[in-house]
């Protein structure tokens, strides 16, 4: 969606809503299922009680590897820890979309990938919240962060990472 049309609806909202309940938090995010990518388009509201928010998969062939609702991912079908060798992901990179350098920024982050995140977004004051923490057996996402069979978190350094002590 072009930003400035996804802005002016997001500003008409707010302002309807303020007429019903002037003091309600409002959650706002910018285009593209509110990517991270697209939050330096997101028009800053005069209204305190506005929060804004965004997500990122990024790096998109890491986060959804072997997904099922995905085509690239699953046509790539192979599995990538973090960190690796950034060969991987040049490897995705040429066979998905024919450019093999889109995604060499990322062979420099840290040691794990959600400890990272996490550590950023403390550093900069930023909430976060973790999704999907519980996904349905077989559900075809993938993102979750508990064992399917007993439900269980699968470590208990994720869980502490979780909770926020990435130290």
């Amino acid at each position: 969606m072009n930003p400035d049309q996804w802005n002016d609806l997001a500003e008409k909202t707010i302002r309807e809503l303020r007429k019903l309940n002037p003091n309600r938090l409002l959650i706002v995010g910018s285009t593209a299922w509110n990517s991270a990518d697209t939050l330096k388009y997101l028009r800053v509201y005069d209204d305190e009680n506005v929060v804004y928010t965004f997500h990122t998969y990024t790096p998109f062939e890491f986060t959804h590897q072997q997904g099922v609702l995905q085509s690239a991912p699953l046509y790539y079908n192979r599995r990538m820890t973090y960190p690796d060798d950034i060969e991987k992901y040049r490897d995705y990179q040429k066979v998905v979309h024919g450019n093999e350098n889109a995604y060499a920024k990322y062979a420099e982050m840290g040691k794990e990938f959600m400890r990272d995140v996490i550590a950023i977004l403390k550093e900069n004051d930023i909430p976060y919240c973790v999704w999907n923490f519980l996904s349905t057996p077989n559900d075809g996402n993938r993102f979750s962060l508990v064992d399917d069979d007993n439900r269980k978190i699968l470590t208990d350094k994720l869980a502490r990472i979780i909770r926020g002590d990435v130290e």
